[in-house]
């Protein structure tokens, strides 16, 4: 039978103040670009929840208070210490999703890379070669696609001093994220701050994987 899986509500804030002296001596009214910055980082912080969700612990059962670790046998190891990202791994963990019985004709394969992943796939041969590739990959420097394999390129898996960046591989129907609230954006006066206009981006949200079997941990030792 289908194991219920559970998002809580996370709380994220962001909020920065304009004094009337900034709004003096800049050209242009700052409060736009000042809440495209927190629309950033909110942007961010749904990042972070969906990275922390791939790996981390799910709560499943009828009311969510059962762990469900992840699956420590769906990951690709290369071994080594200077070992960049192969063909190899992307076909390893790809074939793992398969083997899990992931319907590859009607679901999207994802995986989040850093500018290091990105870099070792501009290095390889049958990126970069018209005979693999249709995609025109050294016209514009970006490799979106491979292999089936949608990339998204982001910093925030880089791994902490000497371990390997973990680059989560998935299947678009194996992750979901709860927004209770959208990214709303307020701009107010603070009498309390000497009527310093302040902008306030807030948003409630929430990730968890879906199914097992359907993300692959891509370790890669930089």
């Amino acid at each position: 039978p289908h194991s219920a899986r559970w998002t809580f509500p996370v709380d994220y804030e962001w909020a920065d103040l304009i004094d009337d002296q900034d709004k003096v001596r800049m050209l242009i009214n700052p409060q736009s670009p000042y809440a495209v910055n927190g629309a950033y980082a909110m942007g961010r912080a749904i990042d972070d929840e969906i990275l922390g969700a791939f790996f981390g612990t799910s709560k499943t059962g009828e009311n969510g208070s059962t762990d469900e670790a992840y699956d420590t046998a769906a990951v690709t190891d290369p071994g080594g210490s200077t070992t960049a990202l192969t063909i190899g791994q992307l076909m390893a963990a790809k074939t793992q999703l398969m083997e899990n019985e992931v319907d590859l004709d009607n679901d999207t394969i994802y995986m989040a890379i850093t500018a290091a992943q990105h870099e070792d796939l501009l290095g390889m041969d049958e990126i970069a070669s018209g005979d693999y590739n249709s995609q025109k990959v050294l016209v514009d420097g970006s490799v979106k696609a491979f292999l089936g394999i949608n990339f998204i390129q982001t910093e925030r898996i880089v791994g902490a001093g000497d371990d390997p960046t973990l680059c989560p591989m998935w299947a678009k129907s194996g992750m979901h994220l709860t927004v209770w609230n959208d990214i709303t954006t307020k701009i107010s006066e603070r009498e309390d701050k000497s009527y310093a206009t302040q902008v306030y981006v807030k948003s409630t949200i929430g990730a968890t994987r879906l199914e097992k079997g359907k993300v692959v941990k891509v370790s890669c030792q930089i």
